[in-house]
């Protein structure tokens, strides 16, 4: 006959687990079949369960001595606590910093060593040594790009870039993470993104090759974004990582078009990154997407962001019913208005025609 050792209730032979409390039949009972629990009161006056070894011939012992009851192995039953992380202190005082803190709070002393360099700092020391490694080609190389264009080499620079900035680990804390946003926001060249594409045969050319390293900051960048929106969506610091993330997309959106789409107002002050399909529906590598966004003036970034406006595969403004024809006056609508469209927009234009425009 056996006995379970955490509630006392009587176990099966075949039991696995206690009927009465659910606590796992300890391995040594389920094969001699003759397991009693006995309770061990230590020097300390509280008692303590102890299973007991069962040997060939049946008997049992327990410890002699409040020594060997402390060290007696934990079972599998046995609640432990582990502590993970680090705890940063000053180590003038000893005080506990906080993330962001270049100065002690408790004494002042200047928190600066060699060690403290963030992972973020580290891999911007190292894409410095890369660039360093640039060499000016000669007239003949340029010359033999120019021949090439499009089918000229991968630089070997940008490409070492990109490979780093790929492997790159986002980091775990809030203060890296905002840190690796702004580095990255930094790096992004919006001109060489729209550029690789079109203008001076010479630029397209230099941004083609720019284009691998720009691709992968883009890439990572919305790696971080996720990491932080997952892991702190409601701290302060994810608002400052989703206002870098935003004048990226504006940034990206202002080389691409440079005016509003419709009326042509081109004064950056007065205009609006518009995104075609919404941002909180949007995916993260969707949120920075310069085919999901539209470059508008107020007034028409408004109207298209409440449905009252959207646009058909060919690009021709289609108005909504509940837009009355005198606000379409004054609102500078007219039925022949029509903007530029890329294939790259399509899927986004048709979920705003399904999802957003009020028919």
């Amino acid at each position: 006959m056996s006995f379970c050792g955490k509630c006392g209730c009587q176990l099966n032979d075949d039991n696995q687990f206690c009927n009465n409390c659910g606590a796992p039949v300890p391995k040594e009972l389920t094969e001699s079949k003759s397991f009693v629990p006995k309770q061990v009161r230590s020097n300390n006056s509280s008692i303590r369960e102890y299973p007991q070894s069962a040997s060939t011939s049946g008997s049992y012992s327990l410890p002699n001595t409040s020594s060997e009851v402390s060290t007696m192995p934990e079972t599998h039953e046995t609640r432990k606590e582990v502590f993970s992380g680090v705890i940063h202190k000053c180590p003038h005082c000893g005080t506990v910093l906080e993330g962001f803190v270049v100065e002690c709070p408790g004494c002042g002393y200047e928190l600066r060593s060699e060690d403290s360099l963030s992972s973020v700092e580290k891999l911007s020391q190292r894409l410095e040594n890369l660039e360093s490694q640039r060499k000016t080609p000669t007239a003949k190389e340029s010359l033999k790009d120019a021949f090439l264009g499009s089918f000229a080499p991968v630089d070997t620079v940008y490409a070492a870039k990109a490979t780093l900035i790929t492997s790159y680990p986002i980091p775990n804390t809030k203060e890296e993470i905002l840190e690796f946003v702004i580095l990255a926001s930094s790096n992004i060249n919006p001109e060489a993104i729209a550029g690789a594409t079109k203008g001076d045969a010479n630029l397209v050319q230099l941004y083609q090759k720019m284009l691998v390293e720009q691709n992968a900051w883009v890439s990572k960048m919305e790696q971080a974004y996720r990491k932080a929106q997952l892991s702190f969506p409601t701290d302060p610091v994810f608002l400052q990582v989703q206002q870098i993330y935003e004048s990226v997309f504006r940034n990206l959106l202002l080389n691409q078009y440079g005016k509003c789409l419709l009326c042509g107002v081109s004064d950056h002050r007065l205009l609006k990154a518009s995104h075609i399909k919404p941002w909180s529906k949007c995916e993260p590598k969707e949120k920075i997407d310069i085919y999901n966004g539209l470059l508008l003036c107020p007034n028409h970034d408004l109207l298209f962001d409440q449905g009252f406006i959207s646009f058909d595969d060919t690009g021709k403004v289609i108005c909504s019913n509940e837009l009355r024809e005198v606000d379409r006056v004054f609102m500078n609508i007219q039925p022949e208005m029509k903007i530029r469209l890329d294939p790259k927009n399509q899927k986004y234009m048709e979920y705003h025609r399904k999802n957003i425009f009020l028919k």
